[in-house]
């Protein structure tokens, strides 16, 4: 067991420059201070491999990290503390990395005199009188960052810290005190020994637990750090580890690093430690460690060589974008199951991925749901899951089915990104007709719209149950009469198109729709007529009349057939919109062709419409 032993900290009773001189030699630190204006002091922690808050590259002991910040008290002669608490911050850090400078604005300058100064790292999370409580996360990077080198200074004494003024960037250095700096926790060190590793791969994750608490909430007196409290333990940690913890060679020893609360006392030869590791593919058990006689001081380190003695596959669900009808790559792709259940390893029934780099998601990338347990693993088996897709401009959904999962330890299931409007009227439920049938009377005006599905409405429409949907354009002896029919809005974009607009977009998309057309006519007609079909979008919502104009349109195209019906889609258009938004819906119009004699109704069959968005 190594000891990390203790931290020098120097308190500067001079000036910029004199921390310069003492503390770092040479030049090149970059001083991020405001000079004149108020009141700062500075303070050097250094001297000692010891004295810092990460785990370095090479295991054996601490670096300062930008960021980091530490609590100052200092303590008057008449019991009055001066500072309490006062947060500094780090600005500096010398070329050997073992030096750190911390600077920090008062409100007004410390009076002349002698003082009891009191240090903690990091700063705490609360103060009561002179107690500091702090944190040791369950769940650390294996760097034995992110506050987990937990230190509390002995008292040290000292003058009042002076101001920091541009004029005294040419003071000389004078005296400089030092104060030990104790560490509160103890360090665990794995490392895999060469030819050990039977998982075969990177270890990504280590959990282990003991007897006692090794993570939590604990108390710290800022004037005796010889004896912190556990207010709130946790016998567990799981190191996500930041980077892959490969084999050891007789060349390099790689570690992974925990920070554990040190026991109140030691262990009995009844006590063991369990440790599990995780490969991307495998996880690997250990042996039961004997913790009889072990005392893991504060301060200290121990070596844990890692040798599996078993190795088994992860219960696992791959999920595969097979493509994207979307149009944008994904941002984030969530998972939900159904209410009451619950994904493996967590206590949600949603689960969301994103890829670590911050890179997008794209066809033929794949991630995977594990489960270390059977049971978990089988409790998804068939289960339906709504699946939410986050591009940059549009969020859609769609519902997909878990595989079987009896008797298997893995199994794939396919995504496919929605487009970002999908409509083929399996959903409609009934046939209807709304002043859509051929009529050898009149049959003349605008007529009212209907609204047959949510968000679709049409004038002069009809449809068939589960099929297709068609419009009904009329023509009498003296007169032309239109027909339209309007979607629901496109939802799946995430601002209207004025925001977009407002955000320098311009969102594009393209649309896909399957048409066929026919006619019926009266025997007066003397050259059988055709329609004109036009496309586009609007930004009115509700049910409109067939003769409504709102909107804006595309000039059209003339077609002249009698083969068309709800069940036979002959052609397939493509259109082009610009200026998209979450606030607006797309349209189709239809007109006769204009004849001097007889009357027709002609139709326009739609279905299968896709919209995806154009990049």
């Amino acid at each position: 067991m190594k000891s990390i032993g203790k931290i020098a900290l120097l308190l500067s009773l001079t000036a910029v420059p004199a921390i310069m001189s003492s503390c770092s030699a040479g030049t090149g630190i970059d001083w991020p201070l405001t000079g004149k204006g108020p009141t700062e002091v500075v303070l050097c922690l250094g001297s000692g491999p010891q004295s810092r808050t990460a785990v370095n590259d090479a295991a054996d002991g601490f670096d300062w990290q930008d960021g980091d910040r530490i609590s100052v008290w200092a303590k008057s002669s008449n019991g009055e503390y001066v500072l309490d608490n006062q947060v500094f911050r780090i600005m500096a850090k010398g070329y050997d990395k073992d030096k750190a400078y911390f600077t920090s604005t008062l409100s007004s300058p410390m009076p002349a005199g002698k003082y009891l100064y009191y240090i903690t790292y990091p700063v705490p999370e609360a103060v009561s009188g002179t107690k500091a409580q702090f944190t040791v996360p369950s769940v650390q990077d294996g760097r034995a960052s992110g506050g987990t080198g937990i230190t509390v200074s002995s008292p040290v004494s000292g003058e009042a810290l002076p101001t920091m003024e541009e004029s005294d960037f040419a003071g000389v250095a004078t005296g400089m005190m030092s104060a030990g700096m104790h560490h509160l926790l103890h360090y665990l060190r794995f490392y895999l020994p060469k030819g050990a590793n039977l998982l075969g791969e990177p270890v990504k994750k280590i959990r282990f637990s003991m007897p006692k608490p090794v993570a939590g909430i604990l108390t710290a007196d800022i004037t005796d750090p010889s004896s912190p409290a556990v207010i709130q333990g946790s016998n567990r940690i799981e190191l996500e580890l930041a980077e892959p913890l490969e084999e050891s060679t007789a060349e390099a020893r790689q570690y992974s690093v925990a920070g554990i609360i040190p026991p109140a006392s030691e262990y009995s030869v009844n006590d063991f430690m369990e440790i599990t590791l995780f490969s991307e593919n495998k996880i690997g058990n250990l042996a039961t460690i004997s913790l009889a006689g072990r005392s893991f001081e504060a301060g200290h380190v121990t070596g844990i060589k890692l040798v599996p003695n078993s190795v088994r596959d992860y219960y696992s669900i791959t999920f595969k974008i097979d493509g994207n009808n979307l149009g944008e790559d994904i941002q984030n792709i969530t998972l939900t199951l159904p209410d009451g259940v619950q994904w493996p390893e967590s206590a949600s029934s949603e689960f969301t991925y994103s890829k670590n780099d911050g890179s997008l998601i794209v066809t033929g990338d794949s991630f995977k749901v594990r489960s270390e347990e059977q049971d978990a693993f089988l409790a998804l088996s068939g289960r339906e899951v709504s699946v939410r897709y986050e591009s940059e401009d549009a969020v859609v959904w769609q519902t997909i089915t878990l595989p079987r999962l009896e008797g298997v330890t893995g199994a794939t299931a396919s995504l496919t990104v929605p487009y970002l409007y999908f409509e083929d009227f399996s959903s409609l439920q009934a046939d209807f007709s709304h002043n859509d049938n051929y009529s050898g009377g009149f049959n003349t005006g605008s007529k009212d719209g209907h609204e047959f599905m949510p968000g679709w409405s049409g004038g002069r429409v009809g449809g068939s149950a589960g099929t297709a949907i068609r419009i009904a354009c009329r023509r009498e002896v003296s007169a032309r009469y239109w027909a339209r029919c309007d979607s629901p809005f496109m939802s799946g974009l995430k601002h209207t198109s004025e925001e977009f607009a407002a955000m320098g977009k311009d969102i594009r998309v393209k649309v896909l729709f399957d048409y066929s057309v026919n006619r019926e006519e009266g025997g007066g007609i003397i050259a059988k007529v055709g329609q004109t079909v036009y496309f586009g979008c609007t930004t009115t919502s509700g049910v409109l009349k067939s003769g409504a104009e709102d909107g804006t349109f595309d000039s059209g195209f003339t077609i002249n057939e009698t083969t068309g019906s709800y069940t036979s889609m002959e052609h397939l258009a493509e259109r082009s919109l610009s200026g998209m938004g979450n606030n607006i819906r797309l349209s189709w119009r239809t007109y006769p062709e204009y004849n001097a004699w007889g009357n027709g109704t002609y139709f326009l069959y739609l279905d299968n419409i896709r919209v995806s968005i154009e990049k």
